[in-house]
Parts: structure tokens; sequence; C-alpha cells
């Protein structure tokens, strides 16, 4: 594992941050042309440690959820599902295609939903995909919801206690 310090010399630039579970904390990086979803350590806040790295191309349009043992990546239309039970060593156990990128991932009783917006500013169409990730090397979509005419932008989106909360604004 490397130290803040350490990995701060390299040419990666920092480009976004995403919620943490745990001691677990997920990061977009770029180098060049390419960008980088980042594990990293918070056991202890004040000295971080990085783990490893997750090339996702050239696609910034993405968006993460840890999920137990599980990181959620959604990029390029697809959600891709890792262990990271060995944090230091990610493995890559599913990827499912969709139509878009996922503005929004996020996961709850081991249901994964794919959210994203597609269409014009004047007449966007919210969309929501519910994979039962039970078993996470096959996921399976068990429902869809479309709700049109929102003309929003998609902002994030988390579920707990029975609850999905999507949070949208006007575009």
């Amino acid at each position: 594992m490397t130290t803040t310090q350490e990995y701060s010399s390299t040419i990666r630039t920092l480009k976004g941050a995403e919620a943490s579970l745990g001691e677990l904390f997920v990061l977009y990086s770029q180098a060049g042309f390419y960008y980088f979803t980042e594990l990293w350590s918070i056991a202890q806040p004040d000295s971080p440690v990085y783990y490893s790295s997750i090339s996702t191309g050239e696609d910034l349009s993405q968006t993460s959820y840890i999920y137990g043992n599980l990181l959620l990546i959604s990029h390029d239309s697809l959600l891709k599902i890792y262990d990271i039970s060995n944090p230091a060593n990610p493995s890559l156990l599913s990827t499912t295609s969709f139509s878009y990128t996922a503005g929004a991932i996020t996961a709850y009783n081991n249901y994964a939903y794919y959210i994203y917006v597609t269409g014009t500013t004047s007449s966007d169409t919210l969309r929501i995909h519910a994979l039962d990730i039970s078993a996470p090397a096959a996921p399976a979509e068990v429902n869809s919801l479309t709700i049109a005419n929102r003309n929003v932008v998609l902002g994030g989106a988390d579920a707990a206690n029975d609850l999905l909360a999507v949070t949208t604004y006007n575009s």
C-alpha cells in the first residue's frame, strides 16, 4: 500500500469523489485521457492509504457505490461489479450493459439501482432499473421504471429503509 504523500507525486489528478463505506473510500483520478476508480483506506482519516485503482477507460461519465464487499461502477453504459474483499486486488465479477451511462448507482437489500436520464431538456425521461445482485457474478434485472417529461438532470441517489431517494435538478 502507498501513503498519500507517495501517491500524490504521480501524474494522476483528482476528478471527483464518491461516498465511502467503513474504511474504504472511492475516488476518481485521471492520467492523460484515461480515468481510474481508486480504493483508499480511510480507517485513519488523517493519513489515508492507497490500496488500488481500476482503469475505467476514456469516459469520465461514471459513478460508483460500495455495497458490503462489492464495488459497483457505472461507466460507458456498463454496470461493472467488483469483489473488493481484498481491496488491494479487486476482482471483476460481472458486466451488465444498458442503453445509457448511469447518472447514479446505489444498492440496498441485494438490489442495485441503475438510474439515468435520457432525452432533451424539454422532454427528459428518468429511467430506474432494479437488478438482483444476490449473485453478483450474474445480476438479473427484476424491474424497470420510466418516468417521462421530467425536465431534470440527475444529481445522485441513495437507498435505505425501503426508500430510494433520487436527487434531480431542473436543467
